[in-house]
C-alpha cells in the first residue's frame, strides 16, 4: 500500500509542478508582453510630443514673423499720416494779408459771426439784383425755384 500512495503523491506533485511551471511562463509571458508594448506606447508618445514640440516652435517663430510685419506696417501707416497731417497742415497755414485765401477766411468769419448767409450776400449783392420775383432759392431738396 505504500508503494501505491507515494506513487499518487509521485504523480500528483508531478501535475502540480507542472501545471505551477506553465502558470510562471503565462505569467512571465504576460509581464514580458505588457512591458514591451507599454514601452511602445511611450515611444510613440514621445514622437507626439517631439512633433508638437516642433509645431509649437513653427508656430511661435511664425507668430513672431507676423508680429514684425504687423509693426512695420503700423510704422509705415504711421508715417504715411504723419507726412498727410504735415500736408494739410502745410495748406491750411495762415495765408498772407491780401490774399483770396485771406478774403475767403474773413468772409466765413463774418458768417459765422453774424449766423446767416443772407446777411453777407446782402452787403455783396447789389440792391439792383436782390428785387422781389428774380431772386431764386434752394429748398432742401436741391432744386431751385423762383418766388414772386
Amino acid at each position: 500500500m505504500t508503494k501505491i500512495y507515494t506513487t499518487r503523491t509521485r504523480w500528483a506533485l508531478w501535475a502540480l509542478s507542472i501545471v505551477a511551471s506553465a502558470l510562471a511562463l503565462v505569467g512571465f509571458g504576460t509581464f514580458a508582453y505588457s512591458a514591451q508594448s507599454s514601452a511602445a506606447a511611450q515611444e510613440r508618445l514621445y514622437q507626439v510630443i517631439a512633433e508638437l514640440t516642433a509645431n509649437q516652435m513653427q508656430l511661435i517663430a511664425e507668430r513672431d514673423e507676423i508680429a514684425g510685419f504687423l509693426n512695420a506696417a503700423r510704422e509705415a501707416l504711421l508715417e504715411s499720416a504723419n507726412a498727410e497731417r504735415d500736408s494739410v497742415t502745410v495748406q491750411c497755414a495762415p495765408p498772407r494779408e491780401g490774399s483770396v485765401t485771406c478774403e475767403r477766411r474773413s468772409m466765413d468769419a463774418e458768417v459765422s459771426r453774424t449766423g446767416t448767409l443772407r446777411n453777407t450776400l446782402e452787403k455783396e449783392v447789389p440792391s439792383s439784383m436782390s428785387e422781389p420775383g428774380t431772386v431764386r432759392s434752394a429748398s432742401r431738396s436741391s432744386s431751385a425755384r423762383t418766388t414772386r
